[in-house]
């Protein structure tokens, strides 16, 4: 907008100047004709004195130098008049041009002004592409590291839904165990409750012995046989209550030990689990 301004005012100036240019032509044009004229007619004033006076004789002679004389002064007043009428001209055509060097001197000076401002923005469009360039760069590389992002969390998505699902089989697997255990816990209930049952029945048994041993200090050797018999039933009775005893600790030992197994492989497990979570944390803070 500036430039143009200056270039507007620049154009009216040449304007101006072209203007009083042709004003000066045209008035130098007509001092000129009206030098021209007034020459013409003083050739033609002389021309008519010098027939004049060849008409009139020398009678008429003084009168004619008379005029003569009058006509020089007045066209010698003319010239004067004309010629302090042009020089009066030119000097203020001098002003003029003084006025327009001056003028072309400060818009030369406002050019170079803008030409200067024009220099700057331009650098400074120049930096401002550079910038442009290296943010779009950024941009782009931003752009590049969350594709990265988005595909590691993607990654990670399914890795944890892979994990998930290894974990919940684990945890099925666990329940089942649990399952076993419990039902080898009601298992050895049921053993412990046949062996309860198994040392009444001796003890009942005992019992009856105690009773018979009191029966027989009174009754007579038949007794004393039916006591040998019932001692040997006994005797077997113990044997075999002692085998029964013995199976039946021996399944507990066995029943004892699977569960300490089993409950090591549980806490196995379950610790392997837990580092199995420790590292699946670990890797998603780092994500």
């Amino acid at each position: 907008m500036t430039d143009n301004s200056s270039n507007m005012g620049s154009n009216s100036d040449k304007k101006e100047f072209d203007s009083d240019r042709k004003e000066f032509n045209s008035d130098k044009e007509f001092n000129s004709k009206k030098e021209f004229d007034s020459k013409k007619e003083f050739n033609s004033k002389k021309e008519f004195d010098s027939k004049k006076k060849d008409f009139n004789s020398k009678k008429f002679n003084s009168n004619y130098k008379s005029n003569r004389s009058r006509n020089n002064i007045n066209t010698i007043q003319d010239l004067k008049n004309s010629i302090e009428l042009k020089e009066n001209k030119i000097n203020d055509l001098k002003e003029l041009l003084e006025i327009k060097d001056e003028e072309k001197q400060e818009v030369e000076y406002e050019l170079s002004l803008k030409d200067q401002e024009l220099n700057d923005l331009q650098s400074k469009l120049d930096i401002l592409t550079v910038e442009n360039e290296e943010l779009t760069i950024e941009l782009n590389e931003k752009e590049s590291k969350i594709s990265k992002l988005n595909n590691a969390l993607v990654k990670c998505k399914y890795e944890k839904d892979k994990v998930d699902l290894v974990l919940k089989n684990e945890v099925n697997i666990e329940k089942s165990r649990l399952k076993e255990m419990d039902n080898l816990n009601n298992t050895i209930k049921e053993k412990i409750a046949i062996i309860h049952d198994k040392q009444e029945q001796i003890n009942y048994l005992r019992t009856l012995i105690d009773d018979y041993k009191d029966q027989t200090k009174n009754n007579t050797d038949n007794l004393d046989l039916q006591l040998k018999k019932i001692t040997k039933t006994y005797e077997g009775l113990l044997n075999q209550k002692d085998s029964i005893i013995e199976k039946q600790e021996q399944n507990i030992n066995e029943l004892i030990e699977s569960q300490k197994q089993i409950a090591k492989d549980n806490k196995a497990t379950i610790t392997r689990l837990e580092l199995e979570i420790g590292k699946y944390r670990e890797e998603l803070k780092k994500s």
